[in-house]
């Protein structure tokens, strides 16, 4: 990490040009000092350098997140052709690369394998999804944990059932 120290104690900024690269990532009461002050015709301003360093971290990181969520998007528009056209082995690949290692938090590619599966009578990639689904979806939608914990006790009747 870099040492703030080396740095002078403030820094200029361009407003306009700080809120436009930084937008997504300020925090509110940030962006709205600075969008108080561009209207009011200020076009400098001065900011730590530390905190610039934290906003450019921060921007990297989201970045990472919106390339994900757009390989996760793409992956589900080709599963979703890919099952219109009858190609169910290949629509699941691309749903399983979605629930993976480093996957994006999206409810969609698990809920698809999940009716996959359970029409191919496969209860036990079922479970194996719905487990990985409350691992990686629940945290962040703590709404869907009784959905899937029911839905993981109906998976695992029918496989007792089927053995």
């Amino acid at each position: 990490m870099i040492n703030s120290d080396s740095y002078p104690m403030r820094t200029s900024i361009n407003i306009k040009s700080f809120i436009n690269k930084y937008r997504s990532v300020l925090p509110t009461d940030v962006f709205m000092k600075l969008c108080d002050a561009e209207l009011d015709g200020v076009k400098f301003a001065t900011i730590n350098p530390s905190a610039i360093i934290e906003l450019d971290e921060k921007l990297k990181e989201r970045k990472a997140v919106d390339k994900a969520l757009a390989q996760c998007v793409k992956r589900n528009n080709k599963g979703k052709e890919l099952e219109k056209e009858g190609r169910i082995k290949q629509a699941i690949k691309n749903y399983e690369r979605n629930i993976g290692e480093d996957c994006y938090p999206a409810t969609f590619s698990f809920e698809q394998l999940m009716v996959i599966y359970r029409k191919q009578k496969d209860y036990e990639n079922e479970i194996r999804v719905i487990n990985r689904a409350i691992e990686v979806l629940c945290p962040r939608y703590p709404d869907l944990i009784e959905k899937y914990q029911k839905r993981l006790s109906k998976a695992e009747t029918l496989l007792t059932k089927k053995k």
